[in-house]
């Protein structure tokens, strides 16, 4: 008798795993529908390549309802009424005479905006340009067509050329493409807004913008610095990079990855570790997920185990010290032309560069 109910045990498991994979496929489906554009036979096989690897692209959590989230974080939606650059970004800085003042005797320009969401942050900065009379043509890259779509609903008013690219951009395809797009531009512009460069390894992303950018092309970034190094500052930045592991929409956020999966938010908790990467100055905010349990989830029609103790890494932030992190962009053949920093009370700074590719 007892080995007849673990036959029947193992008979009603299979029936659940099988309908579990039936649902799962569906769940895909219909949740990110609106990603078909990018969400190919290969994005799935990079998904599950970084599942099973335990290290997730930064890029999924904008997917499907992490764009959802992320909205709802930051307060955003698609309204984008206002022209002023701070109430698009949340920011002190003035993108719009800092880009103008380095710009202003070109008059033809092309802006080529990486990463760049849903461009709410942009249309200030166009809309200032082409009453300064430049004549600016726009160019906007995003692995996310969400976030494509988003874009193109913000900067469907704007009397300059747009295009836009669902792509990653460091791939040579979109190099290839950028390049045929603005062969006849006089002057280019490459942003990196939004600190997204803080989130990414460090070496391969400044190696792909040298690759990317032509001599003498702009290259305009924004991050977050530090006013020094010492044990108060960094227990002062540890204290607000950790409120996000009680902040209800940060943690939907970054939860989205696992919750299409059908990974339930009761076999983990958000965790954050620190690092140091003295190459660029940099203290590393690491967040991953941390099983508590031992889960069982198929993905792809392939299945994984998550063991508890295991940790999914998420998203990396960098904070950077200024004058390490300038060397290190310079040090890859961009000239440093200047930059504007606003100092906040925890001793954080909110920083923009810009610089330009030189020869070797």
């Amino acid at each position: 008798m007892k080995g007849f109910w673990y036959e029947v045990k193992d008979v009603n498991f299979m029936i659940y795993r099988w309908i579990r994979k039936v649902f799962f496929i569906y769940s895909l489906e219909t949740m990110w529908n609106f990603e078909e554009n990018f969400w190919d036979a290969d994005t799935k096989k990079e998904f599950l390549h970084c599942i099973k690897n335990r290290v997730l692209e930064q890029k999924f959590v904008y997917f499907g309802v992490g764009a959802y989230h992320y909205y709802q974080w930051y307060g955003h939606g698609t309204d984008v009424a206002s022209t002023t650059s701070s109430s698009l970004s949340h920011t002190k800085l003035d993108y719009n005479s800092f880009v103008y003042d380095t710009i202003k005797d070109l008059w033809i320009i092309t802006l080529v905006s990486l990463w760049c969401w849903n461009w709410f942050q942009e249309k200030a900065l166009l809309l200032f340009l082409h009453q300064k009379w430049c004549k600016v043509s726009y160019i906007g890259v995003d692995s996310s067509q969400s976030m494509i779509d988003l874009a193109k609903e913000n900067l469907k008013s704007l009397p300059i050329a747009t295009e836009f690219i669902c792509w990653d951009f460091y791939k040579p395809e979109v190099r290839n493409l950028i390049q045929q797009k603005t062969k006849d531009s006089p002057k280019r512009l490459f942003s990196f807004m939004w600190k997204t460069i803080s989130n990414t390894n460090q070496t391969n992303i400044v190696d792909s913008l040298y690759n990317m950018l032509w001599n003498e092309d702009l290259l305009w970034f924004e991050c977050f610095g530090r006013t020094g190094d010492d044990n108060v500052i960094f227990l002062s930045l540890f204290d607000r990079y950790s409120w996000y592991l009680h902040n209800e929409h940060m943690t939907k956020f970054y939860l989205s990855p696992l919750e299409q999966i059908w990974i339930p938010a009761s076999v983990w908790k958000l965790n954050i570790q620190t690092a140091k990467e003295s190459s660029v100055g940099a203290i590393i905010f690491d967040f991953s997920f941390i099983f508590t349990k031992k889960f069982v989830v198929d993905i792809f029609w392939e299945t994984v185990h998550f063991l508890p103790n295991e940790k999914i890494t998420l998203y990396k932030i960098r904070n950077y010290n200024i004058a390490t992190l300038t060397r290190f962009v310079s040090e890859h053949n961009f000239s440093f032309l200047k930059k504007e920093s606003i100092a906040y009370p925890n001793w954080m700074l909110e920083v923009q560069f810009m610089f330009k590719k030189t020869k070797e």
